[in-house]
């Protein structure tokens, strides 16, 4: 107890050293709370921006691959990408996620599709191959969706509830409101959807209506019929398709898009490999948008960067102006010391007595310092978020609208625990020369260099 009142006067004896010693340890562990408030921020920014748009996989001939085997004279083949690749490549662990929609033309016995009249009377004078063969005429089509962010028309306004909400579940559907009226359909009602071949065996896909909406989308393909009519899709999850394709149709039914994200764009080399493992043809290239994600991401990553940088300047730099310090300061208490050490006061309790000087400044600069930083983290990371959506504004990442949430950071207990280590390792720097002096020397040699 004496050797730490004794450590609590002399900080008061030695005023002038003693404040420019806490200035600089309190600038010292202001910054680097600080500096760890903005690497959490920006790993905030990172993580949700690759979240929001990850980077996208484009797949593409490999022209110089093609031009070469033309060259040598061989037939050059590009089959079409198999739906079974294409889900295959979907399970790799380089992949963020990857968008599925699946496309299944179907018919319903019990159900009329808008134009369909004009299909069959159309049919009929071309032959009626289409209705009198082994096919119906499709007069709906089935989407399945693994993601809300692929139905784009709802997101520009296009198509809109009205009715019942969205589906959540398997085996839930929407449908348009025009469709609804012409078969008296309602939310809650039940409708069953039937293959285009006349001699399938397994039962119908059974969907239950959720929800009905507007649709103010137009024809993109071109010639009417009901099998092109917008109004006459019938939009599900692509689980429902998936599980009524492989457990009771057990055929092939639906086409396949799919859209993937890599979790870096580092990883493409990876992914492409394992994509011609797993069946994609040799003359496929994959290539990532990687400019644009690089606009986003890279500022966020450069800021973090520059902030450690900075954090690590700011500990060396302190580090040897305390060390200097800490040898002035020897230098005025050799007398004191080596009086302590006459008078018969261990090493260990000396070096105690000094220890203790170093933890209550630091403990009080880190009380400090935390509070500061504390304060300074809202603020701190409203400015990065902010830049980082101007960043992603001007990007236009391809049109998209960049949306940035805001970033709510806090002084986390575990960044308390870093900025504590960081300040005991301080403590141990900020003493050490005086350490070092009391166990090298012994009591007469410091009073006769005293002299």
């Amino acid at each position: 107890m004496y050797i730490l009142k004794n450590s609590i006067k002399n900080l008061f004896r030695n005023k002038g050293r003693n404040i420019i010693v806490t200035i600089i340890i309190l600038a010292m562990l202001t910054f680097t709370a600080i500096s760890m408030i903005i690497n959490s921020a920006t790993d905030n920014v990172i993580k949700n921006y690759k979240e929001q748009f990850g980077s996208e996989i484009y797949l593409q001939y490999d022209n110089e691959k093609i031009e070469e085997e033309q060259k040598n004279g061989q037939w050059v083949d590009i089959p079409e990408i198999s739906d079974d690749i294409k889900i295959a490549l979907s399970e790799s662990e380089y992949l963020k996620e990857t968008m599925i929609k699946v496309f299944y033309p179907a018919y319903g016995k019990a159900l009329k599709g808008l134009g369909q009249e004009k299909s069959e009377d159309n049919s009929n004078i071309q032959g009626g191959a289409t209705t009198s063969g082994l096919y119906h005429e499709a007069n709906l089509s089935v989407y399945g969706y693994n993601t809300p962010e692929l139905m784009k028309d709802f997101k520009e306004g296009k198509r809109k509830i009205t009715s019942g909400k969205m589906f959540e579940q398997n085996n839930e559907c929407v449908i348009s409101e025009d469709f609804s009226k012409l078969n008296n359909l309602e939310v809650g009602d039940t409708i069953d959807i039937n293959d285009l071949s006349k001699d399938a065996t397994f039962s119908p896909l059974k969907l239950t209506i959720t929800g009905i909406y507007f649709d103010s989308t137009e024809n993109k393909y071109g010639f009417d019929s009901a099998y092109t009519n917008p109004r006459n899709d019938i939009l599900t999850t692509y689980e429902t398709m998936k599980n009524y394709q492989d457990n009771i149709a057990k055929t092939k039914l639906y086409t396949v898009e799919a859209t993937y994200y890599l979790k870096n764009p580092d990883m493409l080399d990876a992914f492409n490999k394992e994509a011609h493992e797993k069946g994609l043809h040799k003359n496929y290239l994959m290539s990532t948008d990687e400019l644009s994600y690089n606009k986003i991401v890279k500022p966020a990553e450069s800021l973090a960067n520059v902030s450690s940088i900075f954090l690590v300047a700011v500990l060396i730099i302190g580090s040897v102006i305390l060390i200097l310090l800490s040898v002035l300061s020897i230098r005025e208490r050799k007398y004191e010391i080596g009086v302590l050490r006459a008078m018969g006061m261990k090493k260990g309790k000396v070096v105690r007595g000094i220890l203790y000087e170093s933890l209550i400044t630091i403990a009080i600069c880190l009380v400090i310092g935390l509070s500061i930083g504390a304060a300074a983290a809202q603020p701190v990371s409203d400015m990065i978020s902010e830049s980082q959506v101007e960043r992603g504004q001007n990007n236009n990442w391809g049109g998209a609208k960049v949306e940035q949430e805001e970033i709510e950071v806090v002084l986390t207990p575990k960044a308390v625990l870093n900025v504590s280590a960081i300040a005991l390792l301080i403590a141990v720097i900020s003493s050490s020369v005086g350490v070092l002096f009391i166990l090298r020397y012994e009591p007469m040699k410091i009073l006769s260099e005293r002299n």
